[in-house]
């Protein structure tokens, strides 16, 4: 799976995070805002409303960060999101985290652990 976001960005923050936190491994790309990167041709096919976070899994693509968070926390069983369909499902947790809550200058410190782990993943699949 492949990650398209802009670091700073709080809900690129809250996916990685999440992944790192039950150890699903995503491959990262970054999307630079400033500079256009979520406007071109290539972006704008994994996400026509050229706004980031977006995941593609093979053919499948998609975003928005609670729709991309509940999609990650289905590929591996973990306590955050059960596998069986009929279970009911849990409040969201991290998932519905005021972004604000995560900006980079007020992340608590689990948060920045998560993030390092996820991106010595990212280098050691490099």
């Amino acid at each position: 799976m492949k990650l398209y976001g802009f670091p700073p960005s709080p809900n690129t923050w809250q996916v990685r995070a999440l992944a790192a936190h039950i150890g699903v491994p995503l491959e990262f790309e970054m999307v630079d805002l400033p500079k256009g990167g979520s406007r071109t041709p290539a972006f704008l096919a994994i996400n026509p409303s050229g706004r980031t976070p977006a995941l593609v899994d093979g053919d499948f693509k998609l975003w928005e960060t609670l729709a991309i968070m509940q999609y990650v926390a289905g590929k591996k069983p973990n306590p955050l999101w059960p596998n069986d369909a009929k279970s009911p499902r849990p409040d969201y947790g991290l998932a519905v985290v005021e972004p604000g809550a995560l900006e980079p200058r007020c992340l608590c410190a689990a948060a920045v652990r998560a993030l390092r782990k996820a991106n010595a993943q990212s280098r050691d699949a490099r």
